[in-house]
C-alpha cells in the first residue's frame, strides 16, 4: 500500500538535489537525504511512495512531487555542497539516508501549496526532514493538494482543457476558499 510523506528543507538543497540526479544522467528524478536518526524513523518508506517536497527557506512550501525509485540507507558519497566538507572531517556525511524520486512535478509552489493555504495541519510533518502522514484525514488532504497541482499541470499543458478544468474546480470546491489561478484566470476553489 501506498503511503504518503513529506519531505522538507531549504530550497538550495532540493536545487542540489535536482542538480546531482541531472548530472548523473537522470533528468527526471530527484534526491533527498536525511540524517541517521531521521532515516531510522522513516524507514518505513518504501519503494512507489510518494513525497511533498517542502521548502522552508526562502519560499514555505510544496515545491515538488515525487514517487521513491530507490533507498540507499547508507550513502557514503557527496551529492551536497556541503556533503565533501563532512567526508573530509568526519569520514562520513551527516545525512546518509538516501531516497531517489521520479520528479511528478517540481516548480514554484502554486498559491495553494503555500504554507499561508495549506493550514495547521502540515505543520508537525515539516519540521522533521522526512515525516510519513498516518492520520486518514490528513492523507486526505495530502492527496487533495496532489490532485489539485496534477489537474493544473495538463490544464496548463492544454490537455483536455475543459474536462480539467471541470475536475480542477469540483477537486477544490471542497474547502469552498476561492482562488484565482494566471491561468485563463480560472476560479478555484481549495
Amino acid at each position: 500500500m501506498v503511503e504518503y510523506w513529506f519531505a522538507s528543507g531549504d530550497f538550495q538543497s532540493w536545487y542540489e538535489g535536482l542538480d546531482y540526479m541531472k548530472r548523473q544522467g537522470k533528468h527526471k528524478q530527484i534526491v533527498w537525504a536525511v540524517t541517521e536518526d531521521i532515516g531510522k524513523r522513516a524507514k518505513e518508506i518504501n519503494k512507489d511512495d510518494l513525497v511533498a517536497f517542502w521548502a522552508i527557506d526562502p519560499v514555505k512550501g510544496i515545491v515538488g512531487f515525487g514517487k521513491v525509485v530507490k533507498i540507499v540507507p547508507n550513502r557514503d558519497y557527496p551529492i551536497y555542497s556541503c556533503d565533501q566538507e563532512d567526508l573530509e572531517k568526519n569520514e562520513k556525511v551527516d545525512s546518509p539516508f538516501t531516497l531517489e524520486m521520479e520528479i511528478l512535478w517540481v516548480g514554484h509552489p502554486y498559491p495553494w501549496l503555500c504554507l499561508e493555504r495549506v493550514g495547521d495541519w502540515v505543520r508537525p510533518y515539516i519540521q522533521a526532514g522526512l515525516s510519513r502522514i498516518a492520520e486518514p484525514e490528513n492523507v486526505q488532504n495530502w492527496k487533495k493538494l496532489f490532485d489539485l497541482t496534477m489537474l493544473c499541470q495538463e490544464m496548463m499543458a492544454g490537455e483536455t482543457h475543459s474536462g480539467v478544468s471541470s475536475q480542477l474546480i469540483e477537486t477544490g470546491a471542497h474547502t469552498h476558499k476561492k482562488l484565482t489561478t494566471t491561468t485563463n484566470e480560472q476560479v478555484l476553489y481549495v
